[in-house]
């Protein structure tokens, strides 16, 4: 069996094990299986939309190295993003009160996003017909609106302060969380925590790169991960130099690359599939199929 068809086998059974797990946990709810579960069960929704993207570039293995290559490197970087959010959220599963706090953490983005369409879509005549019709106060008022209803709908993510409305900052969203899911210690002895109030990032990768690359042996996956994730984010990104010193070279690096991130993959999914309960034999389909992709040349 050729390289290309060792790793379509894996995508194929990873696939075939989340597809299990969906229907095991079919239409489940929150309140239903917990919010850890039902977290990771949504993560491995995600993933195995683009593990079925995946296996199907895999399954034309003439075009891999011409058309298929780029789009091949964009679907492994959503499955390594998932799964990095995945690692991080591990560290606090054993506390759900830190758990549910770290997810609001992780919304703060959504949420700036929500805000800036509303303050932007209403002005602009291609979202909102209407708007040669309205006098500027209109807009303004109806923006207004819109802001109170998201407040309103969500509460919980807001802080009135001088009179305005704004986001709670990442240390207000973790008020309740344990101290000690929020502190971690270098190879060094020195403790890094996330929750320092000159710390106000929501972003992920921020808040690893915080934490600092192999320095706290409890997050080296987590470290390897990013960096994964950081060199197929350059596939993502529009840049001149890139395309001559990277998508135009022979398949060799990208191999070496999809290489590397099965194996961050593999060490990843397992670990955290381990929470939704999957059996014995799933895990040695996995296993094998994982063993089975082996020495890149052979």
């Amino acid at each position: 069996m050729n390289y290309e068809k060792r790793i379509a086998h894996f995508f194929s059974e990873g696939l075939s094990m989340m597809n299990q797990i969906g229907s095991k946990y079919n239409k489940m709810k929150e309140n239903e299986i917990g919010i850890v579960k039902f977290t990771y069960l949504t993560i491995s929704e995600r993933i195995a939309r683009n593990f079925h993207g995946i296996h199907l570039l895999l399954s034309h293995p003439d075009e891999l190295y011409s058309n298929n290559r780029h789009p091949l490197m964009l679907l492994l970087r959503g499955v390594i993003d998932d799964l990095t959010i995945g690692a991080y959220l591990l560290q606090f599963v054993e506390h759900e009160i830190s758990f549910r706090n770290e997810l609001k953490v992780l919304n703060i983005d959504f949420y700036k996003f929500s805000e800036f369409m509303i303050k932007n879509e209403a002005k602009l005549s291609f979202f909102n017909p209407g708007k040669k019709e309205r006098t500027e106060s209109e807009l303004n008022s109806e923006i207004e609106f819109q802001l109170q209803m998201l407040r309103e709908g969500s509460p919980e993510y807001y802080i009135k302060r001088n009179e305005k409305w704004e986001l709670k900052k990442p240390a207000e969203l973790r008020a309740t969380s344990d101290p000690k899911y929020l502190n971690f210690k270098t190879n060094n002895g020195q403790v890094l925590s996330i929750n320092k109030k000159n710390y106000k990032t929501s972003n992920l990768y921020e808040i690893i790169e915080f934490l600092g690359q192999g320095k706290i042996p409890s997050l080296e996956l987590l470290s390897l991960s990013y960096m994964n994730y950081r060199t197929l984010s350059q596939y993502q990104h529009f840049s001149v130099d890139l395309a001559s010193r990277m998508l135009n070279k022979d398949f060799g690096f990208e191999s070496e690359l999809i290489h590397k991130s099965i194996g961050v993959i593999y060490f990843m999914l397992t670990k955290q599939l381990s929470l939704l309960d999957i059996t014995k034999e799933q895990e040695e389909s996995i296993d094998r199929a994982f063993n089975q992709t082996g020495d890149l040349k052979k």
